[in-house]
């Protein structure tokens, strides 16, 4: 794990919603792999390049929290 991700796990709590996440923080918070969380997401994915994305960190505590997700 990168130096970028300790930190963001780190900070957590302090990190705002609208932050986008890589699958890698997604996986770890959600208990899962990348793998499984690219094939069957409760979270939408946002892309952020060509080929690349991640999460939002405000539907990831939803989901941790047991909230359903709306489209």
């Amino acid at each position: 794990m990168s130096p970028t991700h300790l930190e963001i796990l780190e900070n957590l709590p302090k990190l705002p919603d609208d932050l986008i996440v890589s699958d890698q923080i997604t996986a770890i918070l959600l208990n899962c792999s990348t793998r499984s969380l690219r094939r069957r997401s409760p979270v939408p994915r946002i892309k952020t390049g060509e080929r690349t994305g991640g999460c939002r960190l405000g539907d990831i505590r939803a989901v941790i929290r047991g909230q359903k997700l709306t489209a």
